[in-house]
């Protein structure tokens, strides 16, 4: 096992000895079941779906509720020992490929600007306006 992977499966283990009783039901969920790379999809398997996590995420009413989701999911994306385009579908343990890459659904990592009014609008206008451009220069 990596070094890096083998500190994660040790930082998780020794946080889910925690007691859950100081803790919000976010914080016990997260840290009770996330592992290093982020939270299981279901309580059957330990791989995840990136988009799943984001939308997930984007649910969170405070920012430190978002990152909690997010954070394991930027360490995956650095850290993957998996070097082809990105996953949608991996190990939350390893950061390993468990199936999928370079799926349209990845596209699911940009929900979070939809939820900012004022961050979808400036990204919408530039689209227009290069569409506008494109449509003139013919």
């Amino acid at each position: 096992m990596e070094p890096e992977v083998q500190s994660c499966v040790r930082q998780t283990t020794e946080t889910k000895s925690l007691s859950s009783s100081s803790r919000s039901s976010r914080d016990c969920l997260l840290q009770n079941e996330a592992e290093c790379f982020g939270l299981p999809l279901d309580n059957h398997e330990t791989y995840t779906k990136l988009d799943w996590i984001v939308w997930t995420a984007t649910l969170a009413d405070a920012p430190e509720d978002f990152n909690a989701f997010i954070d394991p999911l930027y360490r995956f994306a650095n850290e993957t020992p998996t070097r082809v385009p990105l996953t949608d579908w991996y190990w939350t343990q390893d950061g390993s490929r468990r199936g999928f890459k370079a799926r349209s659904v990845v596209g699911g990592i940009y929900i979070k600007m939809l939820t900012d009014q004022a961050m979808w609008k400036k990204w919408i206008s530039r689209a227009s306006a290069r569409f506008n451009h494109s449509v003139a220069a013919r």
